[in-house]
């Protein structure tokens, strides 16, 4: 009797069992891997693509790097050496860093001689920090570009531009991945990203020099962050970048929400219409060419062919601003050679720029030097009259 009592309780707990068992099992089908952080394992690596070892470059001319890093993790700056010094660093605009980016890297030497450029990448801040091993070259800098007898074979990476020392144009090379966005703020939407070795011209910038207005090469403006004071996104080239006019931050853009109103009783009362006001008009621009500065009298050397003298002029805008690139020349009379001044990026109103130029002389006389702002009749002016100035100049022989 006892055995069928216990047969029929198995009978009866068996497919409770299984059924515990199935909602176990189910339970477990639902769970879901919590998701990780990748794990940092290693050092960065880094990997110059150009210049070669053993390159050749002048003094005072920029030598540009292109650098390939990558991490399991993320690089949050990289670090060029010179000579065991620190010239430059770039950093990212994310702040965990990037796993896989090409960096443009730029030094300008001063003097002639052996240099080791020495590159690091970095991943993280402080002393949590993880530096990959140097990655090398050595390059030769020779006083005048007569003495350079290297000649560099094409190499992969970012397009290098071709950056001229002596253009007085601001213009900002980007050292990393940067996006361009439609204002000075993250807030605001991104035109498109750009990419390490993009040369762009300077329009405006920020007051406290935090973000800079770019003209792309379609001619959209645009805003980049400069990034930290120590890791830069971009670096400044020309010696205009000191006169580039500060705008007032805009409105951050807020997104549109359509509120929902209850209807209500609106009484059909008349009421009265102001008459239209009148909208005022914008001012145009209006160019002037002040403070002419220079030699008016000029000696040829003995011996030599002819003589290079530098002149100095400023450039105002008396009327409204503007953002418009527009060219600046020097026309020299009787010959009617033309000297190039350099592009502008925009004024404000009553803003000015100050440009030098260099004048060749190659025989004895009279002659005028003629300033001309907006050369090319860029700009719509209130006064299209009074954009020129001139400056007389003596050229004589040494006896």
């Amino acid at each position: 009797m006892k055995t069928l009592l216990r047969f029929a309780l198995c009978i009866i707990l068996l497919p409770l069992l299984a059924a515990c068992n199935l909602d176990a099992d189910s339970n477990n089908s639902r769970l879901t891997p919590t998701p990780t952080s990748p794990v940092a394992t290693g050092k960065p690596t880094v990997q110059i693509l150009s210049p070669q070892n053993g390159e050749e470059f002048v003094v005072n001319t920029p030598i540009l790097m292109s650098v390939q890093v990558t991490d399991t993790v993320g690089v949050t700056s990289v670090r060029l050496s010179a000579n065991g010094t620190n010239v430059r660093t770039v950093g990212s605009e994310s702040p965990t860093g990037e796993t896989n980016k090409q960096v443009l890297l730029d030094y300008t030497p001063r003097s002639a001689g052996e240099i080791v450029l020495s590159v690091t990448a970095v991943r993280g801040v402080g002393g949590n920090s993880v530096v990959s091993d140097p990655a090398e070259i050595r390059v030769v800098v020779r006083q005048t570009s007569a003495q350079v007898t290297a000649t560099p074979q094409p190499q992969p990476g970012p397009t290098q531009p071709v950056i001229n020392p002596n253009d007085p144009t601001c213009r900002a090379l980007v050292m990393t991945a940067l996006r361009l966005r439609r204002g000075p703020s993250t807030n605001f939407d991104v035109i498109r990203t750009l990419a390490a070795g993009e040369l762009l011209p300077v329009v405006a910038k920020l007051a406290d020099n935090s973000w800079w207005q770019l003209r792309d090469t379609n001619g959209t403006l645009g805003w980049v962050a400069r990034g930290p004071e120590t890791t830069p996104y971009i670096n400044l080239y020309g010696s205009q970048c000191a006169t580039i006019p500060s705008q007032a931050p805009p409105a951050t853009p807020t997104p549109f929400v359509t509120p929902t109103v209850a209807p209500t009783f609106t009484p059909n009362v008349p009421t009265n219409t102001p008459p239209p006001q009148p909208t005022a008009t914008p001012t145009q621009p209006d160019l002037t060419v002040t403070n002419i500065s220079g030699p008016t009298s000029v000696v040829i050397p003995a011996g030599e062919p002819s003589v290079t003298v530098q002149y100095g002029v400023n450039i105002t805008n008396q009327g409204g601003g503007f953002g418009t690139q527009f060219n600046n020349q020097v026309l020299r009379l009787p010959d009617n050679t033309t000297f190039d001044l350099g592009v502008s990026a925009g004024l404000g109103a009553g803003q000015s720029i100050s440009l030098q130029v260099n004048v060749t002389f190659s025989s004895a006389g009279t002659y005028v030097l003629q300033f001309i702002a907006d050369s090319g009749g860029a700009i719509a002016e209130s006064n299209e009259v009074n954009n020129s100035g001139t400056l007389n100049v003596t050229v004589t022989n040494a006896p």
